[in-house]
């Protein structure tokens, strides 16, 4: 709670540390192995000095989250884990439940890889912000502060919404400055900047830097650039084996001007969105709105890509052409007819012509259930198939993405955070969709598995008449699979 809420806009300084021990991190031998035997890190020895920084890259599953549980001292139940982890002169394999909690709260701070799975939804922002702080701290200047620094709004509209209403960049934005409140002694970062678009990267890169600068750090991250920005020493993590990165990288990609390339006005249209105005309810129960009288046409075979500044509503654009968000006026249109607003009162085949791969997939893959099963349900309710067909379908996919046959009868919470955003387009592919929408599905991704993605997205527009709108943040995914690309403004309007 804020012991003073709302009275005054002002700025206060961030509180200051009270402890200043930095630890040095040490791992020596290291080896995790799952029930099956298999290494998901494979004999890592690993010093990171007092106040440095070490930058870990590497493939989607290659061990990076797994190393980031360990210094986390998360439980890894049912996995084994055998050799040595000390965080300053703290034992990490040894803590009883209340030092892990005391470690957990007083020297650690992470920022996780998809910040709504870390978000109570309930919670409104100033509470987030600010509940790590020791009582006295907690005051309205302070979460002001904090959230200026992450270039979010500070008024007072903004601190009483619930975290869900906020779009993916500014739930990063925000678990970014919870987490360093606090001033803590070990910064875990974990994919930090994965879907914040390019100015709020830079900004954030900015921030991590000032606010990190006596914190011992580890950066998990795919972008290189951020790497290289960030850190003072580079690792990668293959299969669980550790090697140096030897080669920095200082060149910026450039970004992309909305280039358009014309669709042959005589192919069909798959999608038209005619006059579309989204909104949110605040706290104080005001409708806001998101996006303004939006037209837009999507040709078959044709891919659009979406790019704005975290906030501009391409999520909730994206949620209201899959029937999950009302629009509050205007049309959707579907082959040329209406689809209805909710997907509740949508046929079984205007269900399966429009899949959404969402920015987040941990919130939407059943935690009970196999990946092949996952995958293959699809299949099996929307277009008919029986089980063995629909399996050997969705066995299919997984290997073309990339995911081998040991992970399909595994549980979503035992892969990496990549592996989970490869299920879901599985899971999404597996439909046969018209219309596939994509919501920062590169985010999560290595380059590799970036590239065979792209690779196969393009090989399904040109057999199957795919069409596809690409929400993104990255120029370079934009430039190279999008026909034209829009941005939308703060309004949530084209640009």
């Amino acid at each position: 709670m804020i012991d003073d809420p709302g009275r005054s806009n002002a700025v206060a300084p961030t509180p200051e540390r009270r402890d200043p021990i930095t630890p040095t991190v040490r791992l020596d031998r290291v080896t995790v192995t799952n029930p099956s035997g298999n290494a998901l890190l494979d004999d890592v020895t690993l010093t990171v000095p007092a106040g440095h920084t070490l930058g870990v890259s590497g493939a989607s599953g290659a061990g990076k989250t797994t190393l980031i549980r360990l210094l986390s001292a998360d439980p890894l139940t049912p996995l084994t884990t055998t050799g040595s982890i000390t965080v300053g002169e703290t034992d990490l394999s040894g803590l009883s439940a209340r030092r892990r909690r005391h470690y957990r709260r007083r020297r650690l701070g992470v920022v996780h890889q998809h910040p709504a799975s870390a978000l109570n939804p309930t919670q409104r922002v100033a509470t987030a912000v600010l509940e790590l702080l020791p009582r006295s701290d907690r005051t309205h200047e302070t979460a002001a502060a904090l959230l200026a620094d992450v270039d979010l709004p500070t008024e007072d509209e903004f601190l009483r919404r619930r975290t869900h209403q906020l779009s993916g960049g500014q739930q990063q934005r925000l678990a970014i400055a919870r987490t360093l409140a606090n001033r803590p002694h070990l910064v875990l970062l974990d994919e930090p900047t994965a879907e914040l678009d390019q100015t709020t990267r830079d900004l954030v890169v900015d921030l991590l830097r000032r606010r990190t600068r006596d914190a011992t750090t580890i950066l998990v991250a795919h972008d290189h650039h951020v790497i290289a920005a960030l850190s003072d020493r580079t690792v990668s993590l293959d299969n669980g084996r550790l090697s140096p990165v030897t080669t920095a990288v200082t060149a910026t990609p450039s970004r992309a001007t909305g280039a358009e390339i014309a669709t042959a006005s005589a192919t069909p249209v798959a999608m038209a969105l005619r006059s579309v105005s989204t909104s949110h309810t605040d706290a104080g129960g005001t409708r806001r709105p998101i996006t303004t009288d939006l037209d837009l046409t999507i040709r078959r075979g044709e891919t659009v890509a979406i790019m704005g500044r975290s906030g501009t509503g391409k999520t909730t654009l994206a949620r209201a052409i899959t029937g999950l968000h009302k629009p509050d006026h205007g049309t959707i249109e579907l082959h040329g007819k209406p689809l209805p607003a909710s997907i509740d009162t949508r046929s079984q085949a205007q269900r399966r012509a429009v899949q959404l791969v969402p920015q987040d997939p941990s919130t939407t893959l059943p935690p009970t259930k196999r990946i092949l099963d996952i995958v293959a349900r699809p299949a099996i309710r929307l277009r008919g198939l029986d089980t063995t067909s629909a399996r050997r379908h969705a066995a299919d996919l997984l290997n073309t993405i990339g995911l081998d046959p040991t992970t399909h009868h595994r549980r979503p919470h035992t892969l990496s955070g990549g592996e989970r955003q490869r299920v879901a387009i599985a899971r999404a592919l597996a439909a046969s969709p018209d219309l596939l929408i994509c919501d920062e599905i590169t985010s999560a991704l290595d380059p590799d598995t970036t590239k065979r993605l792209l690779d196969l997205l393009t090989d399904l527009r040109q057999r199957n008449q795919l069409s596809l709108i690409l929400i993104t943040h990255d120029p370079e995914v934009a430039t190279r699979l999008a026909d034209r690309t829009i941005e939308l403004t703060t309004n949530g309007s084209e640009a």
